[in-house]
């Protein structure tokens, strides 16, 4: 297909761009050599920005980056028309007059070439996968949204590569990641704030969508302003219907994690970070309500199982989400039909909780998202799904503790999480960017161990060295997925 420069009314007609487009061979499909991008910044000092996903969180991402003084956006892709027309989040649209649309980011890419230093990637999570690995392969910067991507086998290519090429800054998209919080909670853990920890507890009220889902939708004609084959990213071909987007593509195993691959990349980063998490060895299903084998469960309990650190004994993370009939609900004559993932639901609901731990406020209630981190004097209390300052409890444990704070010995982050990634690559230095791929991909692995695990509704033993499920030969079919021509890049072979 062809890019179009954006009139002078700064509209797209719909019609016009659809039609003058000239599909891309998604199979045949290869980056020439002069492409390939140099990793630093254009000679004008300005970090030039092409950004795939346009709407949605890519919209958020572009919005705030193009607040960023040295950002100048060359290049936007979707695979809908209509975002293409008015990039930027639901508020605040993107004013970029000379930037090139296109529907395919792979004729971005080989397009604009070196005109390109950084791109960012804010699509549904199947593509992220193939949008950062053709990135990075052409030495282009990369800020992607989270998880970093849909599968372990990916997550570990992706690292790789980013390992491969340490020149190139990297970032990966769980915003609070830069606040004062997370330095706070791990200094004070270590200043012996709530003792040796012993247990986490991560609860969130995702999802919001559809699950528990038993069949594909019904095959409907493609809206002539979207391009579905694209949209599809590496996935086997399957026919178009109403239900897979825009934010219904957790409803799917094949292109979401459900309630994980929204949210565990941002509540479970506080203990990543303070207790440096190695993967799990070990998952367990506790409980999981109406999952299938395409369609992840309204309601699950996951225990993942951490070896020993450098600050911490054997370590438990458990995770809720999601919703389960109350009594009330339990009555309904069409109980098995109510859609629970839904706030209609109201009464006929109740969510999935964890029990508080000793010291914690008689009849307070719980949060629809938060976490406890516990230890043997006691624990941090985190209000929220993101990151923010722990609470220490119980009360008295504050008191005691609050006058002896220790000093802020940690490096802080440069700025807010984007502008972050934008100072690193203005520096130099891929270090400064904080959740940068080395980073965030043993995290995205965990996140996708427990979708592993619900998928293949088994306990999973994990061998992260030869990413290997030890256990359960058939759940290892879910590690790598198929990945069809034209749509794996940056890998030797």
């Amino acid at each position: 297909m062809s890019n179009q420069k954006k009139p002078e009314n700064n509209k797209i007609s719909r019609r016009k761009f659809i039609t003058s487009s000239v599909a891309t061979a998604v199979g045949a499909y290869v980056v020439p050599q002069f492409a390939i991008g140099k990793p630093g910044i254009s000679p004008n000092s300005k970090v030039n920005l092409a950004a795939i996903g346009c709407q949605g969180m890519g919209g958020t991402d572009l919005w705030r980056l193009s607040q960023v003084p040295q950002i100048h956006i060359v290049g936007l892709c979707d695979v809908d028309a209509k975002k293409l027309e008015n990039p930027g989040s639901r508020k605040n649209s993107v004013e970029a007059p000379h930037a090139k649309r296109y529907f395919d980011f792979r004729e971005m890419l080989n397009d604009l070439g070196d005109k390109v230093d950084a791109v960012t990637v804010g699509t549904p999570d199947h593509t992220h996968f193939p949008a950062s690995m053709l990135a990075m392969s052409l030495g282009k910067h990369v800020y992607c949204e989270k998880p970093l991507t849909n599968e372990i086998w990916c997550v570990r290519q992706m690292l790789n590569l980013a390992n491969k090429k340490s020149d190139l800054v990297t970032q990966m998209g769980n915003q609070s990641h830069a606040h004062e919080g997370l330095r706070l909670a791990k200094e004070w853990y270590e200043a012996g704030a709530i003792g040796r920890v012993k247990e986490i507890h991560v609860w969130t009220d995702r999802p919001l969508w559809p699950g528990g889902l038993k069949a594909y939708p019904a095959p409907e004609p493609v809206r002539e302003d979207f391009r579905w084959d694209l949209w599809q990213s590496y996935q086997k071909p399957r026919p178009y219907g109403h239900g897979y987007e825009p934010f219904v593509f957790r409803s799917w195993w094949d292109f979401g994690a459900g309630a994980l691959g929204d949210i565990a990349c941002h509540s479970m980063d506080m203990s990543n970070y303070v207790f440096e998490l190695s993967t799990p060895i070990k998952v367990e299903v506790l409980h999981s309500e109406r999952g299938t084998e395409i369609s992840p469960p309204t309601t699950s309990t996951i225990r993942f199982h951490f070896p020993p650190g450098r600050n911490h004994g054997p370590l438990t993370l458990t995770w809720y989400d999601g919703h389960m009939l109350s009594e009330e609900g339990k009555k309904q004559p069409d109980a098995d039909k109510i859609p629970i993932w839904s706030k209609e639901a109201k009464n006929l609901r109740v969510q999935n909780l964890p029990k508080p731990p000793a010291g914690w406020p008689k009849d307070k209630p719980l949060p629809t998202n938060g976490q406890f981190i516990v230890g043997d004097k006691g624990f941090f209390y985190i209000p929220g799904m993101y990151v923010r300052t722990p609470l220490l409890l119980p009360e008295s444990r504050w008191k005691e503790f609050k006058g002896n704070r220790p000093p802020k010995t940690l490096p802080r982050a440069l700025a807010a999480h984007r502008t972050e990634w934008v100072e690193a690559i203005v520096r130099g230095d891929p270090k400064l960017a904080q959740a940068n791929f080395q980073y965030s991909a043993p995290l995205t692995e965990t996140v996708l161990l427990g979708k592993l695990a619900l998928r293949s509704n088994s306990e999973i033993i994990w061998d992260s060295d030869n990413l290997r499920v030890t256990n359960n030969e058939d759940a290892n079919k879910y590690v790598k997925p198929y990945i069809r021509d034209g749509w794996l890049f940056g890998i030797d072979t």
